[in-house]
C-alpha cells in the first residue's frame, strides 16, 4: 500500500478568499462596520471534502451573515480546474496536486485513513505489509 497521503486538500485557503471577499465590500456607511465581509464564496470539487467544507461554511456564515458560502461537488479535477479558471474561489481536492497543477497552492485540511476489510469467511487471516503493497 502506498504511504497515506493527505486525502483532503483545498487548493486555495479560506484565508485567501476572505481577502478576495473584503475587496468586494460595498462603500462604507455610518451603519456598516468597516470590517464587515459580504459576498459569495464558491467552492467546487471533491465530494469527499464537501461535507467538511459545508460545515466550515455554515459556521463562517453564522459569524459573517452577509457572506454566502456555496459548496458544489463534481470531483477533484473539477475543483482544481474551477479554481484555476476563477469559476470557483476555492477548489476542493481529495488527492495531491499533479505535476502540471503545481502552479496552484494546496492547503491540507484533513487526513483520511484507508483500511482493507475481508469477509469473515475468507480464508485469509492476515496480510504482511509487502502483500498489501503488492495488491
Amino acid at each position: 500500500m502506498k504511504q497515506l497521503k493527505p486525502l483532503a486538500f483545498i487548493t486555495v485557503g479560506f484565508t485567501i478568499c476572505l481577502g478576495l471577499l473584503s475587496c468586494t465590500q460595498s462603500s462604507k456607511t455610518a451603519t456598516q462596520p468597516t470590517n464587515q465581509l459580504q459576498g459569495k464564496l464558491v467552492l467546487t470539487g471533491s465530494s469527499t471534502v464537501a461535507p467538511l467544507a459545508a460545515e466550515i461554511g455554515k459556521r463562517f456564515e453564522s459569524e459573517h451573515p452577509d457572506v454566502r458560502v456555496d459548496v458544489q461537488t463534481g470531483g477533484s479535477s473539477r475543483g482544481i480546474a474551477d479554481a484555476r479558471t476563477g469559476v470557483a474561489n476555492i477548489g476542493m481536492a481529495s488527492r495531491s496536486l499533479k505535476e502540471e497543477e503545481k502552479d496552484l497552492q494546496a492547503f491540507a485540511i484533513a487526513r483520511d485513513g484507508i483500511g482493507i476489510i475481508l469477509h469473515k469467511e475468507n480464508s485469509i487471516k492476515s496480510l504482511s505489509n509487502q502483500q498489501v503493497i503488492d495488491i
